[in-house]
């Protein structure tokens, strides 16, 4: 079986440009068969189509076919990702370039949730520098073309990813938290794909990335309910506002972190940030938002034109 993308077509066919070009955008090496040239390709065209010259035809390697496909169903037969695995996220990076994939890194490693969206393949003009240094993940730079790497762990990722969520719901017991555990654990893995990539069994180590996780988070819930009912009501400011303190348990938990430390704790936002290792911009959004959320848990107005002061 022939592991190479077959198109059958015409020059001066617009459609066959167009699946070219989309190919070509999203990165897929594929053999082109101009039929006004190949008498053979017309045989197989007209094989493949009841005896009619419809193109561009397109064979795959698993010996299926489309003929005269829209970008959608290429879209599909390719597997490519075009819907979000989340209904909300902290940052979009419309662009998959250089500049947008690095932000994207970044913002990961905020522990923001960070969606990239490109009509084209990722990487943008890094797909074809035979070399970048300084690339995130990658200290040593990179040799040959950028493309060739990131679409190796695109692949790994895709095959990957469904597995470990379920191992890791097995483990946890909640969906949306094994999502984001197998999330965190490939943000971890890209970072180390120009190792990691060389192991015997690379799907081994994230894993074990994601599992160490996962046991951790469980055990923080198992704990959890023993700690609230030893809470010393004490410690907070008096007096105890109960449904301030109720509000502030539906807060994720970056927010309720940065809530304690710089209301209860009274600490400087650059202390903030630093406990807990994100920039002091990170930690300002989580106080914003923070109080904005709480503003509405609480349905208190004026705590919500207050968010506009964020420290």
């Amino acid at each position: 079986m022939d592991d190479l993308i077959k198109v059958y077509g015409a020059s001066w066919c617009p459609d066959c440009r167009r699946a070219k070009r989309f190919l070509g955008d999203q990165r897929i090496s594929f053999e082109w068969h101009d039929i006004e040239v190949d008498p053979d390709g017309v045989r197989t065209v007209q094989e493949r189509n009841e005896g009619n010259d419809i193109i561009p035809t397109i064979i795959f390697p698993d010996g299926s076919h489309l003929s005269e496909p829209s970008n959608e169903e290429l879209a599909e037969k390719l597997g490519l990702e075009r819907t979000a695995m989340m209904h909300v996220y902290d940052l979009i990076i419309i662009g998959g370039g250089p500049a947008g994939l690095t932000t994207s890194i970044y913002a990961a490693r905020e522990n923001l949730q960070t969606l990239v969206i490109d009509s084209k393949g990722l990487g943008g003009q890094a797909g074809v520098t035979e070399r970048l240094d300084n690339y995130p993940g990658f200290p040593e730079g990179i040799g040959g073309a950028v493309r060739e790497r990131d679409a190796e762990f695109t692949e790994f990722f895709r095959a990957e990813y469904p597995g470990l969520v379920r191992t890791l719901y097995l483990v946890t017991r909640d969906r949306e938290q094994a999502r984001d555990i197998a999330q965190e654990a490939f943000i971890q893995l890209f970072a180390r794909w120009w190792r990691i990539s060389h192991y015997e069994r690379p799907e081994a180590w994230v894993r074990r990335v994601g599992i160490r996780m996962a046991v951790r988070a469980s055990k923080r819930e198992q704990i959890r309910p023993r700690l609230e009912r030893e809470l010393d009501f004490a410690t907070f400011p008096n007096p105890v506002d109960l449904d301030v303190l109720r509000a502030i348990r539906e807060l994720p938990s970056s927010q309720r972190a940065a809530v304690a430390l710089f209301y209860l704790e009274d600490r400087p936002v650059s202390e903030v940030a630093e406990i807990l290792a994100c920039s002091e911009v990170t930690a300002k959004v989580h106080l914003h938002r923070a109080r904005k959320r709480l503003a509405e848990l609480l349905g208190e107005k004026a705590l919500i034109e207050e968010t506009e002061d964020v420290p």
